[in-house]
């Protein structure tokens, strides 16, 4: 006798989730990003696509991903799950970032006023509408590079037009720059430098901010 056995193929996909991915945030200035991924199906491979590549290729979740070659734009990370007879997700799961790296246009009319160990400081914000906020340096050294200084002393919301630096040493001559950020995290050239020279002249305003940082 001949026995035939049958039974029904497995033509269900699997779904695919995303479940992580770095930097988490709508506008990167990144040259790599990592994406997290997973199935409903225990087993699964996983396939990847970055815009509009045409073919998929293999990858795995927490990979590495490049991003370094790409302009300015929206682009979107596709990823979906093959199930252990090679049914494809048709509904890739997808996250869509904004890559920019462009700094916004820097602070101007940056002015300082000097009290008794302090210094309020005010500036004019850019335009951009993807500002974000603002960094402030101080520095003893007259022409201080901000960007190799360490010496950021603060970092403030975009709403901020003024800060306080407080404790400083009264005849001591201090230089302040401030830049901007944008939500890309890209960050701008700085105000003209100008100077704090406290005093114990003491000095107050209407104005000043109900908080500062220490330099």
């Amino acid at each position: 006798d001949r026995f035939t056995t049958s039974s029904n193929p497995d033509i269900t996909p699997p779904d695919t989730r995303i479940t992580r991915k770095e930097p988490d945030r709508a506008k990167l200035n990144v040259n790599t990003i990592k994406v997290w991924f997973d199935s409903t199906e225990p087993g699964s491979t996983f396939q990847c696509k970055l815009g509009n590549q045409a073919n998929w290729s293999s990858c795995s979740s927490g990979q590495e991903f490049s991003i370094a070659g790409l302009g300015d734009g929206v682009y979107r990370f596709f990823v979906r799950a093959l199930d252990a007879v090679g049914n494809a997700d048709p509904d890739p799961a997808w996250w869509e970032f904004e890559i920019d790296r462009t700094p916004t246009a820097s602070p101007q009319n940056l002015s300082v006023r000097s009290g008794d160990g302090v210094a309020l400081l005010s500036w004019d914000a850019p335009g951009d509408s993807d500002l974000a906020g603002f960094q402030i340096y101080a520095s003893f050294q007259q022409g201080f590079d901000y960007r190799t200084c360490n010496c950021r002393v603060a970092q403030v919301g975009k709403d901020s037009r003024s800060f306080l630096l407080q404790n400083l040493e009264n005849g001591r001559v201090s230089y302040i720059r401030v830049t901007a950020l944008d939500e890309a995290g890209n960050e701008s050239g700085s105000t003209f430098e100008e100077t704090a020279t406290p005093d114990e002249v003491s000095v107050w305003v209407s104005d000043f901010p109900k908080s500062g940082l220490d330099v």
